[in-house]
Protein backbone atom coordinates (compact mmCIF):
# COMPACT_ATOMS: atom_id res chain seq x y z
CA UNK A 1 0.00 0.00 0.00
CA UNK A 2 0.92 3.33 -1.08
CA UNK A 3 2.04 6.17 1.64
CA UNK A 4 0.92 10.17 0.75
CA UNK A 5 3.60 12.45 1.77
CA UNK A 6 3.09 15.73 2.75
CA UNK A 7 6.49 16.48 0.25
CA UNK A 8 9.28 15.04 -1.52
CA UNK A 9 11.45 16.00 1.81
CA UNK A 10 9.06 13.70 4.10
CA UNK A 11 10.01 11.14 2.14
CA UNK A 12 13.20 11.14 1.92
CA UNK A 13 12.91 11.60 5.67
CA UNK A 14 11.11 8.51 5.98
CA UNK A 15 13.97 6.75 4.14
CA UNK A 16 16.27 8.05 6.79
CA UNK A 17 14.15 7.25 9.97
CA UNK A 18 13.61 3.66 8.45
CA UNK A 19 17.65 3.30 7.74
CA UNK A 20 18.19 4.28 11.26
CA UNK A 21 15.97 1.87 12.60
CA UNK A 22 17.10 -1.04 10.84
CA UNK A 23 20.43 -0.39 12.50
CA UNK A 24 18.90 0.08 15.53
CA UNK A 25 16.11 -2.31 15.57
CA UNK A 26 17.50 -5.01 17.70
CA UNK A 27 20.20 -3.07 19.43
CA UNK A 28 20.10 -1.97 23.22
CA UNK A 29 22.13 0.93 22.84
CA UNK A 30 21.44 4.19 20.51
CA UNK A 31 24.04 6.33 18.70
CA UNK A 32 24.15 9.51 20.26
CA UNK A 33 24.38 12.04 17.36
CA UNK A 34 21.80 10.17 15.42
CA UNK A 35 19.70 10.24 18.50
CA UNK A 36 20.15 14.22 18.99
CA UNK A 37 19.73 14.76 15.77
CA UNK A 38 16.30 12.86 15.55
CA UNK A 39 15.02 15.24 18.62
CA UNK A 40 15.99 18.55 16.95
CA UNK A 41 14.60 17.01 13.63
CA UNK A 42 10.81 15.70 15.34
CA UNK A 43 10.15 19.27 16.69
CA UNK A 44 8.53 19.66 13.44
CA UNK A 45 5.47 18.93 13.20
CA UNK A 46 5.86 17.69 9.11
CA UNK A 47 8.49 15.67 10.13
CA UNK A 48 6.26 13.88 13.27
CA UNK A 49 3.45 13.24 11.15
CA UNK A 50 6.25 11.34 8.73
CA UNK A 51 7.45 9.46 11.63
CA UNK A 52 3.57 8.72 13.42
CA UNK A 53 3.58 7.31 9.25
CA UNK A 54 6.58 5.76 9.68
CA UNK A 55 5.75 4.02 12.96
CA UNK A 56 1.96 2.83 11.15
CA UNK A 57 3.97 0.85 8.63
CA UNK A 58 6.23 -0.57 11.21
CA UNK A 59 3.84 -1.92 13.55
CA UNK A 60 1.76 -3.54 10.90
CA UNK A 61 5.02 -5.38 9.87
CA UNK A 62 5.84 -6.28 13.74
CA UNK A 63 4.25 -5.15 16.94
CA UNK A 64 7.75 -6.51 18.74
CA UNK A 65 9.83 -4.72 16.56
CA UNK A 66 8.15 -1.10 17.51
CA UNK A 67 8.19 -1.67 20.48
CA UNK A 68 11.56 -2.01 21.21
CA UNK A 69 12.52 0.67 18.58
CA UNK A 70 10.57 3.11 20.90
CA UNK A 71 11.75 1.40 23.99
CA UNK A 72 15.61 1.90 22.88
CA UNK A 73 14.58 5.75 22.15
CA UNK A 74 12.89 6.85 24.98
CA UNK A 75 15.41 9.74 25.71
CA UNK A 76 14.10 11.22 22.63
CA UNK A 77 10.11 11.33 23.64
CA UNK A 78 11.31 13.02 27.26
CA UNK A 79 12.54 16.09 25.26
CA UNK A 80 9.89 15.85 23.16
CA UNK A 81 7.11 16.21 25.68
CA UNK A 82 8.98 19.41 27.10
CA UNK A 83 9.75 20.73 23.09
CA UNK A 84 5.68 20.37 22.58
CA UNK A 85 4.74 22.30 25.44
CA UNK A 86 6.05 25.75 24.17
CA UNK A 87 4.47 25.13 20.89
CA UNK A 88 1.26 25.76 19.74
CA UNK A 89 -1.98 23.86 21.25
CA UNK A 90 -3.06 22.24 17.75
CA UNK A 91 0.68 20.93 16.96
CA UNK A 92 0.82 19.84 21.02
CA UNK A 93 -2.08 18.23 20.31
CA UNK A 94 -1.26 16.48 17.77
CA UNK A 95 2.15 15.43 19.06
CA UNK A 96 0.29 14.03 22.07
CA UNK A 97 -1.98 11.95 19.59
CA UNK A 98 0.59 10.41 18.06
CA UNK A 99 2.16 9.35 21.51
CA UNK A 100 -1.85 7.96 22.42
CA UNK A 101 -1.81 6.63 19.23
CA UNK A 102 1.13 4.30 19.30
CA UNK A 103 1.09 3.35 23.26
CA UNK A 104 4.23 4.87 23.56
CA UNK A 105 4.16 6.43 27.27
CA UNK A 106 3.09 2.80 28.35
CA UNK A 107 5.90 0.93 27.43
CA UNK A 108 8.27 3.32 29.79
CA UNK A 109 6.05 5.19 31.93
CA UNK A 110 8.35 7.50 33.93
CA UNK A 111 8.09 10.49 36.33
CA UNK A 112 9.51 12.77 34.33
CA UNK A 113 7.26 12.14 31.02
CA UNK A 114 3.96 11.62 33.34
CA UNK A 115 4.87 14.66 35.00
CA UNK A 116 5.49 16.99 31.50
CA UNK A 117 1.91 15.38 30.34
CA UNK A 118 -0.19 17.02 33.05
CA UNK A 119 1.55 19.90 32.45
CA UNK A 120 -0.07 19.66 29.27
CA UNK A 121 -3.43 19.95 31.04
CA UNK A 122 -2.71 24.00 31.62
CA UNK A 123 -2.63 24.70 27.89
CA UNK A 124 -5.56 26.39 26.74
CA UNK A 125 -6.69 24.18 24.37
CA UNK A 126 -9.61 21.65 24.49
CA UNK A 127 -8.16 19.42 22.14
CA UNK A 128 -4.69 19.27 24.15
CA UNK A 129 -6.18 18.36 27.79
CA UNK A 130 -8.34 15.26 26.14
CA UNK A 131 -5.06 14.03 24.40
CA UNK A 132 -2.85 14.71 27.11
CA UNK A 133 -5.50 12.66 29.82
CA UNK A 134 -5.69 10.08 27.03
CA UNK A 135 -1.94 9.26 27.26
CA UNK A 136 -2.01 9.37 31.01
CA UNK A 137 -5.23 7.00 30.96
CA UNK A 138 -3.17 4.24 28.50
CA UNK A 139 -0.01 4.87 30.65
CA UNK A 140 -2.05 2.96 33.46
CA UNK A 141 0.03 4.88 36.60
CA UNK A 142 -3.19 5.35 38.67
CA UNK A 143 -1.48 7.82 41.26
CA UNK A 144 -0.85 10.38 38.01
CA UNK A 145 -4.86 9.97 36.96
CA UNK A 146 -5.86 11.03 39.82
CA UNK A 147 -3.53 14.35 40.56
CA UNK A 148 -4.51 15.33 37.03
CA UNK A 149 -8.21 14.67 37.78
CA UNK A 150 -7.30 17.21 41.20
CA UNK A 151 -5.49 19.73 38.20
CA UNK A 152 -9.05 19.43 36.40
CA UNK A 153 -11.23 19.83 39.37
CA UNK A 154 -8.86 23.20 40.30
CA UNK A 155 -8.66 24.84 36.54
CA UNK A 156 -11.25 27.61 36.02
CA UNK A 157 -11.47 26.47 32.77
CA UNK A 158 -13.71 24.93 29.85
CA UNK A 159 -13.36 20.73 29.90
CA UNK A 160 -15.84 18.28 28.35
CA UNK A 161 -17.07 15.70 31.10
CA UNK A 162 -16.74 13.21 28.48
CA UNK A 163 -12.58 13.90 29.33
CA UNK A 164 -13.09 12.27 32.02
CA UNK A 165 -16.74 9.96 32.03
CA UNK A 166 -15.06 8.38 28.85
CA UNK A 167 -11.17 8.84 29.33
CA UNK A 168 -11.43 6.16 32.05
CA UNK A 169 -12.81 3.43 30.06
CA UNK A 170 -8.96 3.58 28.16
CA UNK A 171 -7.25 3.08 31.54
CA UNK A 172 -5.12 0.42 31.04
CA UNK A 173 -3.53 -0.21 34.75
CA UNK A 174 -4.80 -1.55 37.73
CA UNK A 175 -8.36 -0.78 38.11
CA UNK A 176 -9.10 -1.38 41.82
CA UNK A 177 -6.15 0.51 42.80
CA UNK A 178 -7.32 3.63 41.02
CA UNK A 179 -10.73 3.42 42.03
CA UNK A 180 -9.63 3.28 45.95
CA UNK A 181 -7.68 6.05 45.02
CA UNK A 182 -10.48 8.12 43.15
CA UNK A 183 -12.99 6.92 45.99
CA UNK A 184 -10.46 8.22 48.78
CA UNK A 185 -9.96 12.31 47.09
CA UNK A 186 -14.16 11.68 46.20
CA UNK A 187 -15.43 14.58 48.29
CA UNK A 188 -12.84 16.87 46.92
CA UNK A 189 -14.34 16.77 43.17
CA UNK A 190 -16.99 18.89 41.46
CA UNK A 191 -19.90 17.28 41.28
CA UNK A 192 -19.14 16.58 37.00
CA UNK A 193 -16.10 14.48 37.93
CA UNK A 194 -18.14 12.48 41.14
CA UNK A 195 -20.17 11.58 38.15
CA UNK A 196 -17.76 9.74 35.88
CA UNK A 197 -16.18 8.59 38.76
CA UNK A 198 -19.57 6.79 39.84
CA UNK A 199 -19.74 5.80 36.36
CA UNK A 200 -16.35 4.05 36.03
CA UNK A 201 -17.43 2.01 39.25
CA UNK A 202 -20.62 0.87 37.66
CA UNK A 203 -18.79 0.00 34.55
CA UNK A 204 -16.29 -2.29 37.09
CA UNK A 205 -18.31 -4.22 38.75
CA UNK A 206 -19.68 -5.47 42.48
CA UNK A 207 -16.52 -4.81 44.39
CA UNK A 208 -17.73 -1.41 45.68
CA UNK A 209 -20.97 -2.21 47.11
CA UNK A 210 -20.13 -1.12 49.94
CA UNK A 211 -18.13 1.85 49.54
CA UNK A 212 -20.71 2.80 47.02
CA UNK A 213 -24.13 2.65 49.99
CA UNK A 214 -21.83 5.03 51.97
CA UNK A 215 -22.00 7.70 49.38
CA UNK A 216 -25.78 6.95 48.95
CA UNK A 217 -26.03 7.10 52.63
CA UNK A 218 -24.56 10.87 52.53
CA UNK A 219 -27.48 13.50 51.92
CA UNK A 220 -24.53 15.82 51.48
CA UNK A 221 -23.77 14.54 48.14
CA UNK A 222 -25.73 15.76 44.67
CA UNK A 223 -29.25 14.03 43.46
CA UNK A 224 -27.09 12.93 40.52
CA UNK A 225 -24.52 10.81 42.37
CA UNK A 226 -27.39 9.83 44.82
CA UNK A 227 -29.23 8.18 41.60
CA UNK A 228 -25.80 6.85 39.88
CA UNK A 229 -25.18 4.96 43.37
CA UNK A 230 -28.83 3.85 43.21
CA UNK A 231 -28.60 2.54 39.82
CA UNK A 232 -25.25 0.86 41.46
CA UNK A 233 -27.44 -1.08 43.91
CA UNK A 234 -29.97 -1.75 40.93
CA UNK A 235 -26.95 -3.66 38.62
CA UNK A 236 -25.47 -5.14 41.81
CA UNK A 237 -28.11 -6.30 44.63
CA UNK A 238 -26.47 -5.86 48.32
CA UNK A 239 -28.52 -6.99 51.15
CA UNK A 240 -27.26 -3.87 52.81
CA UNK A 241 -29.37 -1.44 50.81
CA UNK A 242 -32.19 -3.31 50.75
CA UNK A 243 -33.73 -1.33 53.95
CA UNK A 244 -32.29 1.67 52.68
CA UNK A 245 -34.22 1.19 49.17
CA UNK A 246 -37.13 0.74 51.08
CA UNK A 247 -37.58 4.26 52.96
CA UNK A 248 -36.55 5.94 49.92
CA UNK A 249 -39.95 4.46 48.01
CA UNK A 250 -41.74 4.67 51.01
CA UNK A 251 -40.73 8.56 51.66
CA UNK A 252 -43.66 10.84 51.22
CA UNK A 253 -41.15 14.09 50.61
CA UNK A 254 -38.22 12.33 48.85
CA UNK A 255 -37.97 13.25 45.05
CA UNK A 256 -40.12 10.99 42.25
CA UNK A 257 -36.44 10.12 40.16
CA UNK A 258 -35.35 8.72 43.56
CA UNK A 259 -38.65 6.60 44.20
CA UNK A 260 -38.27 5.62 40.82
CA UNK A 261 -34.56 4.39 40.89
CA UNK A 262 -35.36 3.05 43.75
CA UNK A 263 -38.63 1.19 42.67
CA UNK A 264 -36.39 -0.03 39.49
CA UNK A 265 -33.87 -1.38 41.82
CA UNK A 266 -35.72 -3.11 44.08
CA UNK A 267 -36.96 -5.40 41.13
CA UNK A 268 -33.69 -7.43 41.78
CA UNK A 269 -34.12 -7.52 45.34
CA UNK A 270 -37.44 -10.61 45.85
CA UNK A 271 -39.06 -10.83 48.60
CA UNK A 272 -42.81 -10.57 50.19
CA UNK A 273 -42.23 -6.96 51.10
CA UNK A 274 -40.55 -6.08 48.27
CA UNK A 275 -44.20 -7.31 46.06
CA UNK A 276 -46.14 -5.39 48.48
CA UNK A 277 -44.89 -2.15 48.59
CA UNK A 278 -44.55 -1.99 44.94
CA UNK A 279 -48.19 -3.06 44.69
CA UNK A 280 -48.89 0.09 46.16
CA UNK A 281 -46.62 1.93 43.98
CA UNK A 282 -48.68 1.03 41.72
CA UNK A 283 -51.67 3.35 42.62
CA UNK A 284 -48.94 6.23 42.77
CA UNK A 285 -50.09 9.51 40.85
CA UNK A 286 -46.45 9.72 39.04
CA UNK A 287 -46.93 7.56 35.98
CA UNK A 288 -42.94 7.24 35.62
CA UNK A 289 -43.55 5.33 39.28
CA UNK A 290 -46.26 3.33 38.54
CA UNK A 291 -44.58 1.92 35.24
CA UNK A 292 -41.22 1.41 36.71
CA UNK A 293 -43.47 -0.39 39.94
CA UNK A 294 -45.07 -2.51 37.26
CA UNK A 295 -41.51 -3.41 35.47
CA UNK A 296 -40.18 -4.43 38.94
CA UNK A 297 -43.11 -6.61 40.03
CA UNK A 298 -43.08 -8.55 36.56
CA UNK A 299 -38.93 -9.09 37.43
CA UNK A 300 -40.97 -11.33 41.02
CA UNK A 301 -42.30 -14.14 38.48
CA UNK A 302 -45.53 -13.72 40.41
CA UNK A 303 -48.37 -16.02 38.48
CA UNK A 304 -52.09 -14.43 37.64
CA UNK A 305 -53.39 -15.92 40.75
CA UNK A 306 -50.70 -13.34 42.85
CA UNK A 307 -51.69 -10.53 41.43
CA UNK A 308 -55.26 -11.40 41.69
CA UNK A 309 -55.75 -8.21 43.67
CA UNK A 310 -54.20 -5.82 41.01
CA UNK A 311 -56.06 -7.35 38.11
CA UNK A 312 -59.70 -7.57 39.73
CA UNK A 313 -59.01 -3.43 41.27
CA UNK A 314 -60.63 -0.32 40.11
CA UNK A 315 -56.96 0.98 38.81
CA UNK A 316 -57.54 0.48 35.27
CA UNK A 317 -54.20 1.79 34.20
CA UNK A 318 -52.93 -0.39 36.87
CA UNK A 319 -54.51 -3.63 35.19
CA UNK A 320 -52.77 -2.83 31.62
CA UNK A 321 -49.56 -1.50 32.73
CA UNK A 322 -49.38 -4.65 34.62
CA UNK A 323 -50.78 -7.12 32.00
CA UNK A 324 -48.32 -5.38 29.31
CA UNK A 325 -45.31 -5.78 31.28
CA UNK A 326 -45.77 -9.12 32.15
CA UNK A 327 -46.47 -10.26 28.59
CA UNK A 328 -43.22 -8.54 27.73
CA UNK A 329 -41.66 -11.01 30.36
CA UNK A 330 -43.38 -13.98 28.25
CA UNK A 331 -41.35 -12.84 25.23
CA UNK A 332 -38.24 -12.32 26.91
CA UNK A 333 -38.60 -16.13 28.31
CA UNK A 334 -39.72 -17.71 24.67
Amino acid sequence: QSVKYIDSASKRYHKRIQKYADKNMSKNKTDKKIVKKIKRELSNTVKMKTFDIFLDQLSKKEKIECRNFIHNNFEIVEELVQGYLKKDPVKAAYFLHVLYKHNICSLRPNDNILNGLKSYLYVNGIYCRHNAMMVLYKAGVPEKIVESLKILNQMDISVHERIVSVGLRHYTGDIDLLIKLLLKEFDGFQVWIQEAICNFIIASGESYQKEILTILNNPEYDQKIHLLCIRYMEMYPYKMAYHLLLSIVENKDANWQYKMGAINALGNYPSEQTVNILKRMLHSPNWNIRSSAAKSLAKQKLTYYELTDVFNGNDRYAREIMQYFLEERKLEEV
